[in-house]
Parts: structure tokens; sequence; C-alpha cells
């Protein structure tokens, strides 16, 4: 991806991670955020069906993808082409012996990122933790925006069992714990040294707790 990133920060100094490029960016949210074994792996699955869409088909730096980018990424993961199709047995790297003997691990040619067309929840899915994903990143000052922020996949996506209206209802009244939590503990590692830090500390506590209320309500309706 040799195409300068265009939703970098202004102020790089103020990245709070270790990053230099987008995959180490997008490695330090996954290991920084995942407090389980099972998030690490979802996120870890998304991160490089992203990266390598963003290589193969965008040809863009994952930091530089719009509001348009992800809306063609998602439609890509509705009709996949065969050669991205493939088992889940084949793992992600491969270890390989160099000429002098040394060992080396590669990506392995023979991981494919999607075992065929995604559903709508599935997509829907990998909406919700992409947009986590990158909300960490302009948090942390690596990203200046969320191109997600504004998107509402459940608003652009119909299958042949699930309306759109079934899909919009379906996501308003489900809470997705595990995604709340990795919200929360966000939240709360947000630097509370000055007064104004606190303030927007406790503004976006309020709105996760009145969030979380009014989940739980939507969701024990019939």
């Amino acid at each position: 991806m040799a195409q300068q990133a265009n939703n970098r920060h202004s102020s790089p100094a103020l990245c709070q991670i270790d990053a230099n490029n987008d995959i180490e960016a997008l490695l330090w949210c996954v290991y920084y955020t995942s407090r389980s074994p099972d998030t690490r792996r979802t996120y870890l699955i998304e991160v490089r069906r992203l990266s390598k869409y963003a290589m193969e088909k965008a040809k863009k730096p994952v930091s530089s993808f719009t509001l348009a980018d992800f809306e063609k990424y998602f439609r890509f993961l509705a009709k996949p082409p065969s050669s991205w199709c493939g088992s889940r047995a084949a793992p992600f790297r491969k270890k390989i012996t160099q000429k002098d003997g040394s060992s080396k691990m590669i990506l392995n040619p023979a991981w494919c990122p999607l075992t065929g067309p995604m559903s709508p929840q599935s997509i829907a899915h990998s909406f919700s933790v992409l947009s986590a994903i990158f909300k960490w990143l302009v948090d942390v000052c690596y990203l200046s925006k969320n191109p997600l922020f504004l998107m509402k996949y459940q608003d652009k996506v119909k299958s042949k069992t699930n309306t759109t209206t079934q899909l919009r209802r379906h996501h308003q009244k489900k809470l997705d714990v595990s995604l709340f939590s990795e919200l929360w503990l966000t939240m709360e590692w947000r630097p509370r040294s000055t007064k104004g830090q606190c303030n927007e500390y406790e503004r976006l506590r309020f709105l996760l707790c009145c969030y979380s209320s009014g989940a739980h309500y939507w969701s024990s309706l019939p």
C-alpha cells in the first residue's frame, strides 16, 4: 500500500501508540482492547480481511478509507469472488525454511478470508467490530476521523429472508454485551488529568449508561 494515507491524525506526535503503519495500528487495537481469546480472534479475522481487501482490491491504505470505500467493502463481502472463498482450515501464516536453514513466518497463500458470501447478519457484525476498532484508532490519535461513524449498515442491506426493517429492529433491540464492554473499557482508558477531560469522561459515562438502560428495555420487548 504505497499510497499516502489521508486520514491520519494531523498531529502524529499526539498518537498514543507506537505504530509505524496501518497494520501495526490495527494490531495494537486488537491486542490492547481484546480481553478474551474469542474477542481477539474475532477482531483478528476482521483486521486481516480488511487489510487484504485494502491491498488487493481498494489498493489504498486502510487509513485512507472513506465512507464510500466501506460501502464498497461491505457489498464486496456479500458477493466475493471465488478466489476469496475457501476452507478456514488453512492457517493465516505458515513457516518456511530459508536457504540458510533458518525459519521464517510468511502469509499463507492458501488462507482464504471467507468461506463464501456473507449474510446480512454477518456483515452487520463485521460492521460493528470495525466501527469499534476505528473509534479506538481515533481515540488514540492515530486517525483523525471514523468514516463508519455516520454509516448505518442495516439500512443498506436486504436479504431474501430478512427485510431492512427487520434487520434494523433486530440491531436496535439486541445489546451486544461484549461490544458494550469494549466501549466501556475504552471510556475508562481516556485521560482525566484536566477538568475538560473529566467533564468529557462524565458525559461519555452518562451516555453509555443511558444506552445500556435503553437497550435493556428494548431487548425485553417481544
